[in-house]
């Protein structure tokens, strides 16, 4: 048995589709720090389960649903799925970033944003890296020359405010076009060196013969 992909359907989800898949025995408003699965994940996970139970599980196989999971968040993110990384939690992903920045680096949030997203940056404060919040409504226009890194939530946990993807996105193009023009600029101090390293005559040193050994 292999674990197969579910089918994608592009239509339209209703509420009341949607209130069928969840099974909550209580009025749940915990979401954002523990949310209840649907119904289709829950029957994949035990099907998972007893495959992997039973010692007839594929590693392979599960390609096949990590696939369809990327192509699906790139579907509704409006990008490459090669682009999408899998994960177990956004705060892995993060302290790798964070691990990353260059010390005394500036990091740049949204006011109270989730901790997922703001204790990995936090975690590197000894390396002299400074977190700055600003509104949420404010993040593209606050971006500054001393900004190494934008971290902000898609959608606030707290109130569900949705931060401007299409400006973000805009700054992310001009950061990346710069840093095009500073890597060529670096690559042609390179060369230009280089080039007149090899112009410059060398002198080279050839140590002492050694005395001949006495019989």
């Amino acid at each position: 048995m292999k674990i197969d992909a579910v089918a994608q359907d592009e239509s339209p989800v209703t509420r009341a589709a949607a209130r069928t898949e969840f099974h909550a025995e209580v009025t749940y408003l915990d979401t954002a720090s523990f949310g209840l699965p649907p119904r289709r994940s829950w029957m994949v996970r035990q099907h998972a389960l007893a495959q992997w139970r039973a010692g007839i599980a594929d590693p392979v196989a599960y390609d096949l649903p990590l696939a369809a999971a990327r192509s699906s968040y790139a579907h509704l993110a409006g990008m490459d799925p090669s682009l999408v990384a899998m994960g177990s939690q956004v705060s892995v992903f993060a302290r790798l970033i964070a691990a990353d920045l260059p010390d005394d680096s500036e990091v740049l949030t949204a006011t109270g944003d989730f901790t997922s997203i703001l204790f990995p940056f936090y975690a590197q404060s000894g390396r002299g890296i400074c977190i700055r919040g600003v509104p949420l409504e404010r993040i593209a226009e606050c971006v500054t020359s001393a900004t190494t890194l934008i971290a902000v939530s898609a959608v606030q946990s707290a109130d569900g405010r949705v931060a401007a993807a299409p400006a973000l996105r805009l700054l992310a193009q001009v950061c990346t076009q710069s840093l095009h023009r500073h890597a060529l600029g670096l690559a042609n101090r390179f060369r230009a060196g280089m080039a007149w390293r090899q112009q410059t005559p060398r002198s080279y040193y050839l140590p002492p013969a050694a005395p001949p050994r006495t019989p």
